[in-house]
């Protein structure tokens, strides 16, 4: 099994956390860890990702500092930008 991390649980990394979850769930991967730079915007997330033993850090710096050589993975979930003008939609 996997320890992971994610970096953001808002905003596109809801798709990650639900993913990880998933994998959770049949025992491919262990979420021990996520970033949460906005609390107040997830509060029954974090209260949920806590209760699953999942330790949650204010900065990825932390994350890092605290959990250096523990992780097998970390996700960094990153908003997909269309900059071609053509495939902006209306």
């Amino acid at each position: 099994m996997y320890n992971v991390a994610l970096i953001g649980i808002t905003g596109y990394a809801k798709t990650h956390l639900r993913l990880l979850r998933a994998q959770q769930s049949i025992g491919k991967v262990r979420l021990v860890a996520a970033v949460v730079i906005n609390p107040d915007e997830a509060p029954a997330e974090i209260a949920a990702l806590e209760s699953e033993g999942c330790r949650i850090f204010a900065s990825y710096e932390d994350l890092f500092a605290e959990l250096n050589g523990q992780l097998d993975l970390v996700c960094i979930p990153t908003a997909i930008r269309c900059t071609h003008p053509w495939l902006l939609l209306p």
